[in-house]
């Protein structure tokens, strides 16, 4: 019996593009500086959706604000 793995659906530089608000050019340039992987299936250029969630948590910035309980 072959155990079934759920595969997130890849997502195109174009749909890539589009959720991270930016240009083509600059997933591209993303991938060819090692911050954000790609999926080659053949010649076509695939992302997978859990590489932008981890290149988005690398990207943040700014200070997290404690509170004060009592």
């Amino acid at each position: 019996m072959v155990a079934s793995a759920q595969i997130e659906a890849l997502l195109t530089p174009k749909e890539t593009a589009e959720l991270l608000g930016v240009s083509q050019m600059t997933v591209y340039n993303l991938n060819r500086r090692g911050a954000l992987p790609r999926v080659l299936i053949g010649r076509a250029v695939r992302y997978e959706p859990a590489d932008l969630r981890a290149y988005l948590d690398r990207s943040k910035t700014g200070v997290v604000m404690k509170t004060s309980h009592g």
